[in-house]
């Protein structure tokens, strides 16, 4: 018998335990190529400057190449602790470590070519179903279907370099393990005894830092933060893993203070705390999997959920344009009468005169620049906007934000300036008030900054205003009413005439025009912005980062239940000898059945409780800057509710097929 017999005769004996492996790669290939036909697709690469779509599937697909890294080489390596009596049989028989690694080679290379092929064909398939989904979202938007050489050289790229480390990482393996101990290999637990104690300290560490991260987070000011930050990260995570190997000494040893209970269920505690000392970092990883799949989901779905609302407090008024000295010069008359001449009707046309400015602020004793596009405002202009009475000092003001904020933010002094060499007014943190009202639109754009502003004393803001050129002086138009979209595309016709453009300006709305960075920029950041187009297109875009991202989430939990599923299926050789002696000593195969049906439902619930946990609270950390967290935090209920269906399917059949297995063998 020759090698090639040897590997040909394996490959076939251990087919079903391919099977496992070769579905795992199968389902990479796949979404890697579906959602690299999207990356390299003409349309989306053509609205990456309109939407965000692309950046939502650039991401989307740095998830799934991370996460396909992290996942095969998980299941190569537990395939190999797998097969351990296997080599070291192929040992005994005479086999070296280097014809033991050109045989792992040659099963993988085999499993990678079949895993190609038939994700490739596969991926093409559901890539057509996976386009018109999209296309059911992105209604204005759609994308054509497309399938690219570059994202099959994009997949190949990916899933050979997969491939080729695990190789190299399963030869070192090999060659450090002796015979005795491939031999055991199957059967070695992953991780040492448990201490206690390290459980009892770990917990209260874990909330500290929990408590501490978002502080750290959202209202730390300093260059070190960061540091903060990754310790606090690293404490966690270290905690989070400590906290998952003691948890069942933990209840050992509460449970232990009621002798009735512990006595009633120490079966099902001595089997759990044997699988718990194999099982510990296999739920660490499954409950990391599930908290980035509750948090990526539960963060786009919440807020594509709360789109309208979102921009319904962002958009107090239905259009807004800025007027300069260079565009969109109209009266006010001239655009009344053609929205009323249209059959739209005004409940209010209002608008106030600004100047741009520089805002700098101190900084550990440095004045540095703050932001390049804020704005300044007459304190009688802005009462007259918002027919209020703010009575404002000389060397006083009122930062205005349409926008709540939920923490206040503390300004040092703070100097504003019409151009870099030319700072006019320097203002003390004591002189400066915080005021929370829809003034405005909130828009960002290359020109402008609409959504906050310092309202000055009228003196303070002529002296700025005689200084200022013309092109720092402009007026906000801001339009409320039932405008419907012939109203809005008349009113761009005209302050496209008016401004000498041509039809190819103002074409197609975006997210933020402030992404537009070529020679058009700065006429498109003219462009009137119209809430209920808006409003679709968020919705749209909202709507396909949910779609990404969900798609992903399930990926993750499904994923990740399978990891469990294929770990309690390894380990039931080493766990059929312990339950025979269960059965040996008079407990009945009913007893024996519910002992593993306790075990399996604990080892099933515990990374979906601690990696829910974990997800939502990202989440309120995320939505907390938001004064409808509460809200936000409830549509990601949902998301968790489906997610542990999906895991309490899997549990279901694991436990059908553990159970199966068992009977087979006592």
């Amino acid at each position: 018998m020759n090698f090639s017999t040897i590997i040909r005769k394996n490959l076939i004996h251990n087919l079903k335990k391919y099977l496992s492996m070769y579905f795992i790669n199968t389902v990479v290939v796949a979404m890697l190529f579906m959602y690299g036909s999207l990356i390299f697709n003409s349309t989306v690469i053509n609205q990456k400057l309109k939407t965000s779509l692309y950046s939502n599937i650039h991401i989307a697909l740095l998830g799934l190449i991370l996460f396909s890294v992290v996942f095969i080489t998980y299941s190569n390596f537990s395939f190999l602790k797998y097969r351990g009596k296997e080599f070291g049989i192929y040992f005994t028989l005479g086999m070296t470590s280097k014809d033991l690694s050109k045989l792992l080679f040659a099963e993988n290379l085999s499993v990678l070519l079949l895993s190609i092929v038939s994700g490739i064909i596969s991926g093409s398939i559901f890539s057509r179903l996976f386009y018109m989904g999209i296309n059911k979202i992105l209604v204005s938007n759609p994308v054509k279907f497309e399938l690219s050489i570059e994202s099959l050289l994009l997949t190949l790229c990916i899933f050979v370099i997969i491939f080729l480390c695990n190789n190299i990482f399963s030869i070192i393996y090999i060659k450090k393990l002796l015979i005795i101990d491939l031999f055991k290999c199957q059967s070695k637990k992953e991780a040492s005894k448990n201490n206690v104690i390290l459980g009892f300290i770990a917990i209260p560490v874990l909330i500290i830092s929990s408590y501490c991260f978002p502080k750290v987070l959202l209202y730390y000011d300093s260059y070190i933060k960061i540091y903060y930050e990754s310790i606090l990260i690293v404490l966690m995570l270290i905690c989070i893993y400590v906290s998952i190997g003691s948890s069942l000494d933990i209840i050992k040893f509460i449970i232990k203070k009621f002798p009735q209970t512990y006595n009633n269920n120490i079966l099902v505690l001595s089997s759990l705390y044997h699988r718990f000392l194999g099982f510990k970092s296999t739920i660490y990883i499954v409950s990391i999997l599930i908290a980035g799949a509750v948090f990526f989901s539960g963060i786009t779905y919440s807020i594509y959920v709360m789109t309208r609302s979102e921009i319904d407090v962002r958009n107090p008024y239905d259009i807004l344009f800025i007027e300069s000295d260079k565009f969109n010069k109209v009266k006010k008359n001239e655009i009344i009468d053609l929205i009323k001449s249209s059959g739209s009707k005004i409940q209010k046309y209002s608008g106030f005169e600004y100047i741009d400015i520089l805002e700098y602020r101190y900084k550990n004793g440095k004045l540095n620049l703050w932001r390049d596009n804020s704005s300044i405002i007459s304190e009688s202009n802005y009462n007259r906007h918002m027919n209020s009475k703010l009575d404002i000092k000389k060397g006083e003001a009122v930062n205005v934000s349409s926008l709540k904020q939920e923490y206040k933010f503390d300004f040092p002094d703070t100097v504003l300036a019409i151009d870099k060499d030319k700072k006019i007014l320097k203002l003390k943190k004591s002189k400066i008030k915080e005021v929370e009202e829809p003034f405005t639109n909130v828009w960002l754009s290359s020109e402008f900054y609409s959504g906050n502003a310092f309202v000055l004393n009228d003196d303070d803001y002529n002296i700025i205003k005689n200084d200022a050129s013309k092109s720092k002086i402009k007026k906000q138009h801001l339009i409320k009413g039932d405008i419907n979209e012939t109203t809005f595309n008349l009113l761009l016709s005209k302050l496209r005439d008016i401004n000498k453009l041509d039809k190819s300006y103002w074409r197609e709305a975006v997210i933020d025009s402030n992404m537009i960075g070529d020679k058009r920029g700065v006429k498109e950041a003219y462009k009137p912005i119209y809430k209920k187009q808006q409003i679709n297109l968020e919705i749209e875009n909202n709507a396909m980062a949910f779609f990404t991202m969900g798609f992903i989430g399930i990926l993750f939990t499904v994923t990740s239940g399978i990891v469990l599923y294929y770990k309690v299926l390894s380990d039931i050789e080493d766990d059929t000898q312990r339950l025979i002696s269960l059965n040996r000593i008079g407990i009945t195969d009913k007893e024996i059945i519910n002992i593993i049906t306790k075990e399996m439902a604990i080892t099933f619930t515990l990374p979906m409780l601690v990696g829910g946990g974990i997800g939502f609270y990202l989440l309120y950390i995320v939505n907390s800057i938001s004064p409808r967290v509460e809200a936000l935090m409830e549509k990601c209920v949902l998301i968790f509710l489906i997610y542990l269906l999906i895991y309490v399917v899997l549990y279901l059949i694991s436990r059908k097929k553990y159970i199966f297995e068992i009977k087979n063998r006592i």
